[in-house]
């Protein structure tokens, strides 16, 4: 069972499956040497908290989840996955505003 909370979460190879098979669950797949991706970081850090009970927010580091990483297809950085029930619903590639990424959130509530 995945406890929500008003936080990323960061998953692993062993439970990425699990995390995403309930519910809205918004994947960032990232690497910390990644610019684009940290300069996304705190948009997704406030978008956790707002939509909190909503939507869960889940960070994939591809240098830790290579399995993850090719087991969803993921060939560039920073890459958005939106999951509805453990079904993979859009995918979208690069650095995205507040709005750009609540507007991607929002096709699957």
């Amino acid at each position: 069972m995945r406890l929500v909370m008003n936080r990323v979460i960061y998953v692993t190879d062993d439970n990425f499956n699990e995390q995403v098979r309930s519910g809205i669950v918004l994947v960032s797949f990232f690497a910390r040497w990644c610019g684009p991706c940290k300069a996304m970081a705190p948009t997704l850090d406030v978008l956790a908290k707002e939509y909190t009970g909503r939507v869960t927010i889940l960070k994939v580091d591809i240098d830790k989840c290579p399995n993850t990483m090719n087991a969803n297809g993921v060939e560039r950085i920073p890459t958005m996955q939106l999951y509805s029930n453990g079904e993979l619903f859009s995918s979208a590639t690069g650095r995205w505003s507040k709005e750009q990424v609540i507007q991607f959130i929002e096709q699957a509530l």
